[in-house]
């Protein structure tokens, strides 16, 4: 099952170092809270960003049917580089570009190991110049 998250990035445009939170209404059955964090590198000319997301999968198992998140997706700009996420308590994450109807941007699609389950939120760490 995948799921598209919107991630407020008006603090980029300013070019304003700190943070945004975000709250995603629970959506197909996942509520995705985030906090977003610029910091501005004048020696390296670019923007950091920092993606702090963590994942509750609201949908109970029922019986033999198990339902499970096994990826996300995160806006990033078309420029974006150095992408990087993990688990946080865990390890690295598999990422991958894809494409969306906004040709400015691209979807950072994260695969989930372990696959998000119901009763146990996963903690995300992503991140981009």
């Amino acid at each position: 099952m995948r799921v598209l998250v919107g991630l407020a990035v008006v603090a980029l445009l300013t070019l304003v170092p700190g943070t945004v939170p975000a709250v995603a209404e629970p959506e197909d059955g996942i509520r995705v809270e985030a906090t977003v964090r610029y910091e501005v590198l004048p020696d390296d000319e670019l923007v950091r960003v920092t993606i702090d997301v963590t994942l509750t999968n609201l949908t109970p198992d029922q019986g033999l049917t198990y339902y499970y998140f096994d990826r996300i997706g995160i806006p990033a700009p078309t420029e974006a580089a150095n992408v990087s996420a993990r688990r946080v308590g865990g390890g690295t994450l598999s990422t991958s570009w894809e494409g969306t109807e906004d040709p400015q941007w691209r979807v950072l699609v994260t695969r989930l190991s372990p696959v998000l389950r119901y009763g146990s939120p996963q903690r995300l760490e992503i991140s981009y110049d």
